[in-house]
């Protein structure tokens, strides 16, 4: 990552098509008709929602955080081998530590390798907390806590190079929150296709997501999840990935792009909460340590208690004879339009042409009533 990055931010703040929610206001009957994604309407978890998301220097997220006036706070930071980027991180550390302004809660993801935990020690928190590829090299989660923050692990399903998580319980301001770290990779490993990836994947954190609903504690998960958001309205399988939050009563509240890369600008590291506020507060702190930006979660000082509500959701079926029925009929498929095209940009639209009347039929919505939890 270069410098330019930080002019290509300034470029975007202001354009609407680089923020989440944004996107979530485009009601296009063209888009997937998934309603809820409406911002305006009513029965979106978003509606009543004010979340707020920006870019920060290091002095303004010190600023930000003196006062967080007993908020608790969560960084979230796509890390990219913690042994390659430990120094400047714990230089950044150290930095916000000066005004007691560290995060209570660190998140990290694609750790990749750790021979020992002690080398890795930041003062004033405990020792990390980490869970690692046993087969393969890279990727992984991790997690700090600052001392004297009380913790238990919870359930924390861990297939490499699909879902990789680490769940804890803490109590901190005199509550109980469920945290996570959660790394989705977005390489396809040779043993699956890649809808046999993402149905895994949406299995697996829609089950996170219910197991962790299932107490009354705040709920905040945070981590690189691969999808970009800014694509809701275009992309099937992001919409089924917000669609699966909604369906749990989760909330993305990370609204601009979070890694770039040449002039490719995307928002694929998420924080997920339950509502126990209407007012959310997110930091991006543009520093080059990786070339995904540390994002922060400023929470609230006390949660609500949720009131179950009743409401449909439209969730894709993504079942084992689905699955097979689409690989039987794509494997069958013809694509010398697409390989003998010699204009990129129009084999690509052929491409998703074939590949959209393909998917929507064998992989269909349904309309489902499920009990969400959403505060009032």
């Amino acid at each position: 990552m270069d410098e330019n990055v930080y002019s290509s931010i300034k470029n975007l703040t202001g354009d609407p098509s680089f923020d989440f929610i944004q996107q979530l206001a485009i009601n296009d009957d063209n888009n997937n008709n998934y309603d809820f994604l409406d911002i305006q309407n009513n029965d979106s978890p978003y509606h009543n929602s004010k979340i707020a998301c920006n870019y920060v220097d290091t002095d303004q997220l010190k600023h930000s955080l003196s006062n967080r006036n007993g908020k608790t706070v969560l960084m979230s930071f796509n890390i990219q081998s913690i042994n390659a980027k430990f120094s400047d991180f714990k230089e950044l550390i150290l930095e916000l530590m000066e005004g007691a302004n560290h995060p209570d809660v660190i998140c990290l993801q694609e750790i990749w390798h750790i021979a020992d935990p002690n080398y890795f020690n930041l003062p004033g928190y405990q020792d990390i907390i980490f869970r690692k590829r046993n087969k393969k090299q890279g990727e992984g989660v991790a997690i700090y806590l600052k001392n004297g923050i009380p913790y238990k692990t919870l359930e924390s399903p861990f297939l490499e190079q699909v879902y990789e998580t680490l769940f804890l319980e803490i109590c901190l301001n005199n509550k109980k929150i469920n945290i996570g770290s959660v790394y989705r990779s977005n390489t396809v490993p040779t043993f699956m296709s890649h809808i046999e990836h993402m149905s895994t994947f949406m299995e697996g954190i829609s089950s996170s997501l219910s197991l962790l609903n299932t107490q009354s504690h705040e709920i905040i998960v945070c981590g690189d999840f691969n999808l970009d958001v800014l694509k809701c309205n275009t992309n099937n399988f992001v919409a089924d990935y917000i669609n699966t939050l909604y369906s749990n009563g989760i909330l993305q509240i990370v609204t601009k792009p979070t890694r770039f890369t040449g002039n490719l600008a995307t928002c694929l590291d998420h924080i997920l909460v339950n509502p126990s506020t209407d007012s959310f507060e997110t930091l991006i702190l543009t520093t080059l340590i990786s070339d995904h930006f540390p994002v922060f979660y400023l929470g609230s000082k006390t949660g609500k208690r949720n009131d179950k509500v009743q409401s449909e959701v439209t969730l894709r079926d993504f079942s084992e004879q689905n699955i097979q029925t689409f690989k039987t009929i794509y494997s069958n498929i013809n694509w010398q339009s697409v390989t003998t095209q010699n204009d990129p940009d129009i084999a690509l639209d052929q491409f998703l042409d074939i590949f959209s009347t393909t998917f929507d039929p064998t992989l269909p919505l349904e309309l489902l009533n499920l009990t969400k939890t959403f505060t009032k």
